[in-house]
């Protein structure tokens, strides 16, 4: 049995820590896991019977999580963890007061793809909530120079690079606000990640 806070954080993002840290996610909040791929960001908030839903497009992930959520809280719904992809999300709009969104983006095949998949993010999120995403960036990454498509081969495999003045334009342009200054973290020379968190 995991008691202390320390334990039941398992393997979260220390991005999503930081929110919780920040107090922008309380556990009377409505929360969506848009890609919970093993589940890694699910533990603390399944343990302590935070409202949390879950949706990720690849099946074979989702026994694994049903399968941890019963070791974690055999009473928890595992109904809310459903299989969806991000460009159609199966939520009202305006229903999750935080969604988190880690390392999916980068998968998206074109700019028509991303854009989707972000204004998507952004619908299900209610006024004054937010949305934290991460993925790989051009920002700071030693590139010869962008491709007109967004997408790069690295070294390890294609992806979609974010365009951070694209987004900046993106966000004022909505009336949507940073929340927090953009940060991006090379990972060993391989990729640059880069976190943004937006509130709507």
């Amino acid at each position: 049995m995991k008691n202390s806070i320390i334990d039941q954080l398992g393997n979260m993002d220390i991005y999503i820590i930081d929110q919780l840290m920040k107090g922008r996610i309380n556990d009377s909040d409505i929360l969506l896991d848009a890609g919970f791929g093993k589940g890694r960001n699910l533990e603390y908030f399944v343990r302590n019977n935070y409202s949390i839903y879950g949706i990720d497009h690849n099946p074979s992930y989702l026994p694994i999580v049903i399968d941890q959520i019963s070791l974690w809280n055999s009473q928890y719904d595992k109904d809310r963890f459903i299989l969806a992809s991000v460009d159609d999300m199966p939520y009202e709009s305006n229903s999750f007061d935080f969604v988190f969104n880690v390392a999916v983006l980068h998968f998206a095949k074109s700019h028509e793809q991303f854009f989707k998949m972000l204004n998507e993010l952004l619908r299900v999120v209610k006024p004054n909530g937010y949305l934290l995403f991460r993925m790989t960036s051009w920002h700071t990454f030693d590139l010869a120079e962008k491709t007109e498509s967004g997408m790069i081969t690295i070294a390890d495999g294609e992806r979609y690079m974010l365009d951070i003045e694209t987004l900046k334009s993106l966000v004022v342009g909505k009336g949507y606000r940073f929340a927090d200054p953009i940060k991006t973290t090379n990972i060993d020379g391989l990729r640059t990640m880069t976190t943004i968190v937006i509130q709507k």
